[in-house]
């Protein structure tokens, strides 16, 4: 198809379209051609109407557009779906939509690729009704995995294998030459009767084989078309049914889904990879159904938590590319830090002052040392940039501490001086000038302290900075962040982190979380959900999850640390003792610093996964984490405004405590920021004690050595908390509390049933499972299990009562929104009902959901895809959770992807694989175990015929080995094979229940027979063929051609009707003819339109 398309060119050969050779015309037969791919390409956020507007005007029909739409909309039953959202329509709406797409225009020449794959069978055949009707001037093309899909639609067949042509006829023409004849199906009383009656049949048609067998069951295929000895046999069970000895029996013929299977078969018989002997087969299923090593206790928890790492561990590693950016900017940042600590020669340029009141600028000079050349210079700048300022000579001063105090002093004696006195200059010697200035020269001073804090770390509003004089007369500045370093630890007094750290925590430790967001929004929603079926609690999940980040936080951290080794370089020689002192202090708190910044990760990452169950892109969620812990940061540095504004220490106090108990990142600051409190004691001590810095300026507050078992006790408190929030939302219990707070009671509904309503199989069932207490004896039993949801006027599940037998595949059916889902989900746990109970083994287990029970596997009908995990991967992680043997693990693996031919694929990711190999994934996951209950939901939809038959096989042996299945299913052929009772389902209720082919004579419309005669005989033979029939029975035409004739028969037993077609086959020329009896899908359709 891709390369009929254009979208790809052939090694050899050519391809030609209307005698136009695809290589050189390609762009010219675009316009004839359109194609519908096997994935919906539709844009999410164009409505119905504009996509189909948006490929109309595209073709060329901007003009008709709206003609066009509404045409399509109304062929494909979406008219009243128009304005919706493509990204808010179903699987099956947005299938329709794609396919209408395809016949926008002229088109002469269209390309489907798996046409119906996902409808239910209503919207299948209505699909089907209106292709065939879109057939007129137009070749159509398409390929499907559903041979029933190809028997209705095809006037030819085509069927490749292997790149080559294994057949190519009509339908009718390939199950002639390639059928097997008909099938019997046979319900007995029990299966000791099995022997007896198998030889009977084996008396008549010698060739006839057993293919299924099960309690109440058996189906013989005969390998025989009609014959007299075939109708013999007819009236033989007829006697068999009138002296009770079978409850019942059917027949049906040769499907074209047999007919690929056998002509696949031959063209796979030389291929070794594909190829498998059956007595393989059952061996190895017999590895998988019949030695059940699991762990128990504790081992089974722990088997859980080591599926969880590996699985965390392998996702984190496969995003390397990302991991390695997050470590290469700390390299980046310590680099740039490293730059900058060499001197640069800067011009003095003092910031102009005019807009600040008049001011007095004090100067010391050392009388002896200083150059005044330099100092009358300096004077003139002062007075270029503030004409104003009123500059004093002090001869008194000769270090930067007793500045310091002048100027203290200055502000305690004089309220004004605070505001205008802005800056001292000390002319220390002929080589240093060293300044003292209160920021305000930038602003409001309350601004100016949270600027400060972000920018330079400190907690003062004064600044110490010298100035060298080089040769070209120019001053050089230390570098800015080299002295926050030696300032940095004056942070210590208020139990916050210095300005620099503060930098780092951002540019850096931030990224970790970033990363782990990512990782977490990734975890797919489904596939959480799918492991709780598979024995996963909640809580082994996030304390899983925690623990590896927390650990990942930990390495992160000591990466920092190491990073900053390596950059770290300082001078201690050439320095007094009391700056050696200072640098020896800052190495130390940032080596505490980095050592236990993860600290703040033991309820930050609690905080994050909170955040990311209403995320869900990965990037989006990263990004929004991130500035979300950025404006907690922000919020920080407006609380010291607060401080400093609020008089009310008991509000302050309060304010103080709320914050920390609000954003748990905070919290985890103030823990780190009194341990650095403690590790610089002894250097705070003694500045405390200088008298020309901070003694007396009473600046500085105790710290209360009590608050650090408060902030311990805060984040136990946090983290205790959130994680309760992440298991109330995982186990349902939130969501039902808020179900009921919105008096969503069934007290408050018309919701009585009326048995009368019911089928009487369907009330025989409720009544015994009523009456009967010992509900143990059944696998499964739902008992009055009723489900309303919000704003919803009915029961999306009305009093619905069943059981499932132990060996048992009971089929599950019904039209979309008739329950199904509703009451699957129910089973697996996903929802609780609003009223009613799901009984195992004779257990209510209303916890189940909650990931307690072990004893269900589920393939659920969407797939659950986690990036960057291989199927191998998928294998391990589920059966780790499972609780299977480590040693017995990796056979298991390989002996499970055997049989769903999956051992091709363990080495690819899961994302690369194709919707059918996903689907045997997710079977093959649910006999992990193996579990004593398996629920299946639409396991074969897009899986090949012969991959399905595999998987027919498995079922078939695991129903042998006494595990209970449940079924639902669009194919009613395989609900046929599979399913020994079944149930269809409308409305939230069943409309029947019982054994197929007691429903098929309870509900069915008799027999249908298509006979085809020779088409160069007479014409009118085939109408008095049908007069005739007519004469001597009740038939009616459901089709007909020149050749064949379809007729529905409504009364009559097989042996006469194929007596009555064997008497009169060469006096009307018949070619061939079939009698099957009523089809399961024709029941379906009758009890869902009545």
């Amino acid at each position: 198809m891709n390369m009929l398309c254009g979208i790809s060119q052939q090694t050899d050969g050519s391809i030609k379209i209307s005698n136009y050779d695809t290589r050189y015309h390609m762009d010219y037969l675009r316009q004839f051609i359109s194609y519908c791919p096997q994935h919906d390409i539709l844009f999410d956020l164009l409505t119905v109407e504009e996509q189909i507007e948006f490929y109309a005007i595209a073709r060329g029909y901007s003009n008709d557009k709206e003609d066009i739409c509404s045409n399509l909309l109304e062929a494909v039953n979406l008219t009243e779906d128009r304005n919706v959202y493509c990204k808010n329509l179903s699987g099956g709406m947005k299938r329709r939509l794609s396919i209408a797409c395809a016949f926008i225009g002229n088109t002469r020449f269209v390309l489907l690729d798996e046409p119906s794959s996902g409808l239910d069978p209503i919207n299948r055949r209505l699909l089907w009704r209106w292709i065939r009707s879109m057939k007129e001037n137009r070749t159509i093309l398409l390929s499907t995995h559903f041979m029933e899909e190809a028997d209705a639609l095809s006037d030819r067949i085509i069927i490749l294998s292997n790149g080559n042509i294994c057949a190519n006829d009509t339908s009718t023409q390939l199950k002639r030459l390639y059928g097997s004849g008909y099938k019997l199906i046979l319900n007995t009383n029990n299966n000791q009767d099995h022997i007896y009656l198998f030889e009977l049949i084996k008396k008549y048609l010698i060739n006839s084989t057993i293919e299924i067998e099960s309690n109440n069951q058996l189906i013989i295929q005969t390998n025989e078309q009609s014959s007299q000895l075939f109708i013999d046999l007819l009236y033989q069970l007829e006697i068999l049914k009138e002296n009770n000895f079978i409850l019942n029996y059917g027949l049906s013929n040769t499907t074209l889904e047999e007919v690929f299977l056998r002509i696949a078969i031959d063209q796979y018989e030389n291929n070794e990879l594909i190829e498998e002997n059956q007595d393989l087969i059952e061996d190895n299923c017999f590895e998988i159904f019949n030695q059940k090593l699991i762990e128990q206790g504790y081992d089974f928890y722990l088997s859980q938590y080591e599926g969880l790492f590996i699985k965390s561990i392998r996702i984190a590693y496969r995003r390397s590319i990302l991991l390695f950016v997050i470590l290469l900017i700390p390299f980046i940042f310590e680099y740039f830090i490293k730059t900058t600590t060499d001197y640069e020669s800067i011009l003095i340029d003092i910031d102009d002052w005019s807009h600040l009141k008049e001011q007095n600028i004090y100067i010391g000079i050392n009388q002896y040392e200083y150059d005044e050349y330099l100092f009358n210079r300096i004077i003139s700048r002062i007075n270029q940039r503030s004409p104003l300022a009123n500059i004093y000579k002090l001869t008194n001063i000769t270090t930067i501490q007793q500045l310091d105090y002048f100027y203290w002093m200055r502000r305690k004696l004089d309220s004004g001086a605070y505001s205008n006195e802005y800056i001292g200059l000390l002319f220390e010697n002929s080589k240093i000038i060293s300044i003292l200035t209160s920021h305000l020269i930038i602003g409001y001073e309350p601004f100016n302290v949270a600027s400060e804090f972000l920018c330079r770390g400190q907690c003062f509003i004064k600044t110490r900075l010298k100035f060298i004089e080089n040769h070209q007369n120019q001053f050089d500045e230390k570098s800015f962040l080299l002295f926050i370093k030696n300032l940095s630890l004056f942070s210590c007094f208020y139990g916050i982190l210095p300005g620099q750290l503060t930098e780092i925590y951002l540019l850096t430790y931030f990224l970790i979380y970033f990363y782990i967001t990512i990782l977490i929004i990734n975890e797919d929603k489904q596939l959480n959900k799918l492991m709780k079926t598979f024995g996963l609690h909640p809580i082994i999940y996030w304390t899983a999850r925690f623990f590896f980040d927390f650990i990942l936080s930990i390495f992160y951290s000591f990466f920092l640390l190491f990073i900053y080794s390596l950059n770290d370089k300082n001078d201690l020689f050439n320095q007094n003792k009391f700056q050696q002192i200072l640098n020896n202090n800052n190495i130390q708190i940032k080596f505490i610093f980095y050592s236990i910044t993860f600290i703040i990760s033991a309820s930050t990452l609690p905080f994050i996964y909170l955040i990311t169950k209403i995320m869900k892109n990965d990037l989006i969620a990263g990004l929004f984490i991130l500035l979300l812990l950025i404006l907690i940061e922000i919020f920080d540095l407006i609380r010291i405004l607060i401080i400093i504004m609020m008089k009310n220490s008991i509000k302050l106090n309060l304010f103080y405590w709320l914050i920390n108990i609000i954003f748990p990142p905070l919290n985890g600051k103030r823990l780190i920021g009194i341990i650095l409190i403690n590790s610089s004691k002894n250097l705070c001590k003694l500045i405390e004690n200088d008298q020309y810095i901070l003694s007396k300026m009473g600046f500085f507050k105790e710290i209360n050595r009590n608050d650090f078992l408060k902030h311990i006790l805060i984040s136990l408190f946090q983290m205790i908390s959130l994680f309760i929030c992440l298991f109330l939302i995982d186990t349902n219990i939130l969501n039902d509390k808020l179900f009921r707070l919105k008096n969503v009671s069934i007290n408050n509904l018309n919701d009585e049933l009326n048995e009368e309503e019911l089928d009487d199989d369907v009330l025989q069932e409720r009544i015994t499972l009523i009456s009967n207490k010992n509900l143990s004896l059944y696998p499964i039993v739902s008992f009055d299990i009723i489900k309303k949801y919000p704003h919803q006027q009915y029961l999306a599940i009305n009093h619905l009562t069943f059981s499932v037998h132990q060996g048992e595949c009971f089929g599950l059916l019904g039209f979309n929104g008739a329950g199904k889902t509703s009451l699957f989900k129910i089973i697996v746990g996903e929802e609780k009902p609003t009223n009613g109970s799901i009984y195992i083994y004779g257990k209510k287990y209303d916890d189940f959901f909650r990931g307690t029970c072990r004893d269900i596997g589920y393939c659920p009908q969407y797939d659950c895809i986690q990036d960057k995990l291989t199927l191998e991967d998928y294998f391990y992680l589920f059966g780790r959770l499972r609780g299977i043997f480590h040693y017995h693990l990796q056979q298991t693996i390989e002996i499970i992807s055997k049989l769903f031919l999956l051992d091709l694929f363990l080495k690819q990711y899961v994302q690369q694989l194709s919707g059918g190999t996903r689907r045997r994934m997710h079977a093959a996951l649910a006999f992990l175990g193996p579990p004593t209950i398996i629920l299946l939901d639409e396991p074969t939809t897009g899986v090949d015929p012969y991959s399905r038959r595999q998987m027919r096989r498995i079922f078939e042996y695991a129903l042998n080995n006494d595990i209970t299945m449940i079924l639902t299913s669009h194919s009613m052929e395989e609900c046929e094979l599979l399913c020994s009772r079944l149930a269809i389902m409308s409305r939230g209720q069943f409309q029947c229940l019982g054994y197929i082919q007691d429903l098929k004579n309870k509900f069915g419309n008799g027999y249908t027979i298509n006979i085809k005669i020779n088409s160069n005989e007479n014409p009118e033979n085939l109408s008095n063929l049908y007069n005739y029939l007519k004469n001597k029975i009740d038939i009616k035409i459901h089709h007909k051609t020149e050749s064949t004739i379809i007729l529905q028969v409504d009364y009559s037993s097989p042996p006469k009707l194929f007596d009555l077609i064997q008497q009169i086959k060469d006096k009307y020329h018949i070619e061939t003819y079939i009698i099957e009896q009523t089809t399961l899908e024709q029941i379906f359709f009758s009890l869902q339109y009545s």
